[in-house]
């Protein structure tokens, strides 16, 4: 039986209608990656299968007492406690256990107790071994440090890390509970190339399912056997790692658009064919054909169903080029220090004078630099500054490309991932994560 299933799953978000008619499962031990245009529904779709949203068609079944961990993109690791606080939380049950060995070690002081309190302890502390509970601390101390968390961030509250450094934690902790199966939106984004390449050795030894979205290739060929693409709507299955589904995909497209031309070859026959004998002394022919073509089109032939011709996703275009320009002097620091006022401690200074200037080499190549001294600006001219944070940010209420100006709102928005037509013009809060963009500003 599979841990996992969905059966004819739809989700809609009022008008819009994100997928439809999907079917999944997840055996035992699966390593399945999802993948998919930005947009697509992946997200949506691990809500729906980890159980946090309800489909509006469809069921979701889970195996009897099977626990389910998952990471969602945006930090959400609320606790009041300190780090190393947090991650004990994962062994609640054990550190019970412990607590009541030592309740049994005091007991066997008292002479008249010891027999009595030896054969319950005995059994007790030997399955407690056998569940790791002499091993429990090196285990955090494993996992906090093959993601980058360092002793000297054990004793910090939860409430002070930075966004990274909570969806670090929010993994490690599900790592260190090891649920059945593992639902992971995006695990590599806060993590550098070491970090990496420890969750991929700690993954493919470990013997629970594992369902995983990522933009990371390299990550997903050596994580899944099974890849899932969402895409149009519906999901397509791939066996093997990130590099075999691109040779599938390209081997299956490449036989679609030949059974479509084939299909549009043969009803452009047929078509001719009925007009030039309908009215003929051939018309008996001429109309069961085209009843055959009528029976094929209402998807009624039993024989043969309607090609559909294959469908290519948008290719997302940069445009980093500006009309405007910018005074050489655009950030200026003197003195600075930066670090956080509730402890008092600074991360890093910048005693010098510092400036970050724009030079141009060429009027289509705009490249950076940090120096130390550049002359006053003469213009004066005050720079536009945009941030893009790392934790997902709502837009305005207004629509994608609202108040964008120059080229046109569907030519930004599409240059910006925004690869259908629909998502320009639909509202900022019903964004995927990966699309959910600030209003543009030109600088």
């Amino acid at each position: 039986m599979s841990l996992l299933t969905g059966t004819n799953l739809a989700k809609s978000y009022g008008p819009d209608d994100i997928f439809a008619g999907l079917d999944v499962a997840l055996p035992h031990g699966a390593r399945a990656g999802l993948v998919g245009p930005n947009g697509a529904g992946k997200t949506t779709l691990l809500r729906l299968l980890a159980g946090l949203e309800e489909p509006s068609a469809g069921v979701v079944q889970r195996a009897r007492g099977v626990r389910l961990g998952y990471l969602q993109q945006e930090a959400a690791l609320a606790s009041e406690g300190t780090l190393w606080e947090e991650m004990l939380t994962a062994f609640n049950a054990l550190r019970s256990r412990e607590a009541e060995l030592a309740r049994l070690e005091t007991a066997m002081a008292d002479p008249g107790q010891f027999a009595a309190v030896m054969e319950r302890y005995g059994p007790l502390q030997h399955q407690f071994e056998l569940d790791g509970g002499y091993l429990y601390e090196t285990r955090i101390k494993q996992v906090l440090g093959g993601l980058n968390l360092t002793p000297d961030d054990y004793d910090k509250p939860v409430a002070i890390l930075s966004g990274g450094q909570k969806t670090r934690a929010l993994l490690a902790r599900l790592l260190l509970e090891q649920p059945d199966l593992l639902v992971l939106d995006e695990p590599t984004n806060h993590l550098d190339i070491h970090a990496v390449e420890w969750l991929e050795t700690w993954l493919n030894d470990w013997d629970g399912a594992v369902l995983v979205v990522s933009h990371d290739r390299y990550f997903l060929d050596q994580v899944v056997n099974t890849v899932w693409e969402l895409e149009f709507g519906r999901v397509e299955e791939y066996h093997g790692n990130y590099s075999a589904y691109l040779v599938q995909r390209s081997d299956r497209r490449e036989a679609a658009r030949t059974e479509f031309a084939a299909q549009q070859a043969f009803i452009a026959k047929e078509q001719d064919y009925i007009r030039r004998n309908i009215a003929g002394q051939n018309t008996k022919q001429a109309r069961g054909r085209r009843a055959r073509l009528e029976r094929l089109f209402a998807g009624r032939d039993p024989n043969q169903t309607l090609a559909a011709g294959p469908r290519d996703g948008g290719q997302i275009k940069i445009d980093l080029r500006t009309s405007l320009r910018s005074g050489d002097r655009v950030i200026e620091t003197e003195a600075l220090a930066v670090g956080y006022r509730d402890d008092g401690k600074v991360l890093f200074r910048a005693p010098r004078p510092a400036a970050v200037a724009r030079r141009m080499r060429g009027p289509d190549r705009p490249q950076w630099r940090r120096q130390d001294h550049l002359p006053q600006d003469p213009a004066g001219r005050d720079p536009a500054a945009g941030r893009h944070g790392q934790a997902r940010q709502q837009l305005e209420s207004g629509l994608l490309c609202a108040g964008t100006r120059g080229a046109g709102p569907r030519t930004h928005g599409g240059r910006r991932g925004a690869e259908r037509a629909g998502d320009v013009a639909r509202p900022g809060a019903r964004l995927s994560g990966q699309i959910s963009l600030y209003r543009r500003r030109r600088v």
